[in-house]
């Protein structure tokens, strides 16, 4: 989902030639386990490096 939604907006960047007076910054939550170490998703917050850092 959220790929395909930064993509609909970089596309529209294109589109309208917004890139030369635009600057998008792009923020994220920290990391979701699924499935890796054994755990799945935020329920227990263990400090693996893909939940403890946001890209």
């Amino acid at each position: 989902m959220c790929d395909r939604n930064l993509g609909r907006i970089l596309d529209l960047m294109d589109e309208h030639d917004l890139w030369r007076d635009t600057m998008l910054i792009v923020g994220t939550d920290h990391g979701f386990l699924l499935g890796e170490h054994g755990w799945w998703a935020k329920n227990q917050m263990p400090y693996y490096n893909e939940v403890a850092n946001n890209p």
